[in-house]
């Protein structure tokens, strides 16, 4: 029984994995339910200039030795630079909105003069930066 036991210093600083083997980032806080007295997610640490994302217990296949396992493709694109289709900084998504089949509906876009929807139609591309048409 002991051989399934972890410790939260086990967990803490760990990368997490999506479920295709992409590096999400490291585990940096354990959320514990203390009244149920379980554990019922973790924040992973992006990086630098990165947000921080809660992913719920349910989402996580596995604490392994080197690694959190997740059950799923996770797609954080809030805190991606924006820009136009001429390279200008636009600004940086706040965030994503989704339909209900899970397809980009909009992004909320802030800047230095405010905050903006920019419908899915205009977008041109989403990776490591947000391109618009």
């Amino acid at each position: 029984m002991v051989d399934n036991l972890t410790t939260s210093d086990e967990i803490l600083g760990k990368e997490v994995l999506d479920i295709h083997g992409r590096v999400l980032g490291i585990v940096q806080k354990m959320h514990v339910d203390r009244r149920l007295k379980r554990i019922v997610g973790i924040t992973i640490d992006e990086g630098f200039m990165r947000p921080q994302l809660y992913v719920g217990v349910e989402k996580i296949r596995f604490f392994g030795i080197d690694a959190v396992m997740l059950n799923m493709e996770i797609e954080s694109y809030v805190g991606r630079t924006v820009f136009s289709s001429t390279g200008s900084l636009i600004g940086h998504v706040k965030q994503v909105i989704k339909t209900k089949a899970g397809n980009v509906k909009e992004i909320v876009v802030k800047n230095k003069d405010g905050i903006y929807s920019v419908e899915a139609s205009r977008i041109k591309s989403m990776g490591e930066n947000v391109v618009l048409k």
